[in-house]
């Protein structure tokens, strides 16, 4: 018997469920029929609560031995072997009472520290031994289709967004609401600043959330970075990550990266940066955006605009020295509609006019917005809006959004209607 993983089953059978706000990331009613799902994203963005919520869900359809979740990174485990995923199902119908009349569900946390999970992940699957629900804090887990091709469905997890951390805060928003009372512009603010990491949303003071922050990005940068790409530099690479948050809802521009890492004394190729920034992007710390053009060779030739998995990992007070308000709603608007699974691009215009968001659907361009933190700046909002019109008339679009800190108006300009919305309103809609 594989006693380490017997402990770990007898645990979670007579444990119940801890406490949960529910955020309905997986439901049983809609369970692709003979597949798998993957649930995929940053360390401690909320994949383990995911599984545990839907355990809670399956415990009330099903017989308690026929819902097990197993944590793969628990130290009881290590080291992790194959054969601990290969015992897991003759272990459960031989020492546990596993109902025969009623599926068997397999929540697999952070399967990807098993050697050869993918084979018997396939395998399960295949022979519908089990209904699977796995996770894992690599990109590399959406790379796998060739061996799980058509057999498991991959859903992207992120952290909080606003309308969720409104609920995990206990603040409850009914209606339409005209104006934003003090309390909620306030938890706006800690929003952005803190962003949606539902421990460092639930943390008291801002001295502990800045604590937790620092943990998470440690951790993520040394298990999912460091150890998982083998890379030996570490400082070159821990020196390049920070000046990626640093640029954070900005223009990539690798000169300006190489001459940053040149005064600090690295001798170190564009080449090589743009490894540690494809590393970066598969332990999802980072985030590329391209320009939209429908010509494969301008996306694949202009910069890309970078944004972080989370506005309080780039507010971290060693990552910039200044906190750039509207830097910190561009990128909360970004994670906004990644969640909202949109597909975005930027847009430049000849003149050096730019778009934040070109939001595309069958890669038509379906709607412009751009952001700006505070429009009461004349110059700031006059250049936005000259930017707005002019990719509005490009994409034959009649109407722009301006998403602000909490200035709402509408307006017509050249004929195209420009509508001004806080950000708390756009996410909460």
């Amino acid at each position: 018997m594989n006693e380490k993983l017997w402990l770990l089953l007898e645990e979670w059978f007579r444990s119940p469920v801890p406490p949960l706000v529910r955020r309905e990331i997986v439901s049983f009613s809609s369970f692709p029929s003979g597949m798998g799902v993957a649930l995929v994203g940053v360390r401690r963005g909320g994949k383990t609560y995911a599984l545990l919520e839907f355990a809670e869900e399956l415990r009330k359809r099903f017989p308690l031995h026929n819902v097990v979740y197993v944590n793969f990174e628990d130290e009881r485990l290590f080291p992790v072997k194959e054969d601990d995923l290969k015992d897991l199902v003759p272990l459960l119908h031989e020492y546990f009472e596993v109902r025969k009349d009623a599926p068997l569900w397999l929540l697999l946390d952070e399967v990807e520290r098993v050697p050869g999970w993918e084979r018997c992940v396939g395998g399960l699957i295949d022979r519908k031994v089990a209904r699977v629900v796995f996770t894992g804090s690599s990109a590399g887990l959406e790379e796998i289709p060739s061996r799980l091709a058509g057999r498991v469905l991959f859903k992207r997890v992120y952290p909080l967004g606003f309308k969720e951390f409104l609920m995990f805060k206990n603040f409850s928003v009914s209606g339409e609401i005209k104006f934003a009372p003090p309390e909620l512009l306030q938890l706006f603010r800690e929003f952005l600043m803190f962003g949606g990491f539902p421990e460092v949303v639930l943390a008291s003071g801002k001295r502990e959330k800045r604590e937790i922050l620092s943990s998470y990005f440690i951790t993520i940068f040394y298990r999912d970075v460091v150890e998982k790409f083998s890379i030996r530099k570490v400082t070159e690479f821990e020196t390049f990550l920070r000046f990626l948050l640093r640029e954070a809802s900005s223009l990539l521009s690798m000169k300006k990266a190489l001459n940053f890492m040149y005064g600090l004394g690295f001798k170190i190729t564009k080449n090589t940066l743009l490894e540690y920034l494809n590393y970066a992007m598969k332990a999802f710390i980072m985030s590329g955006v391209e320009i939209f053009s429908y010509k494969l060779k301008d996306r694949m030739q202009y910069p890309k605009k970078i944004y972080c998995i989370d506005t309080g990992i780039v507010n971290l007070g060693y990552f910039r020295l200044k906190v750039n308000m509207g830097n910190l709603l561009e990128n909360a608007v970004f994670l906004e509609l990644k969640r909202k699974e949109r597909e975005v691009f930027y847009w430049k215009g000849e003149r050096g006019e730019e778009v934040d968001f070109v939001v595309v659907e069958n890669f038509t361009p379906v709607e412009l917005i751009q952001v700006c933190y505070d429009v009461r700046e004349k110059e700031t909002g006059k250049r936005e809006i000259r930017a707005l019109i002019k990719a509005m008339k490009e994409f034959t679009l009649k109407e722009g959004l301006v998403i602000t800190e909490n200035y709402e108006k509408e307006e017509t300009v050249e004929g195209k209607r420009i509508r001004f919305v806080p950000f708390w309103k756009w996410a909460l809609r």
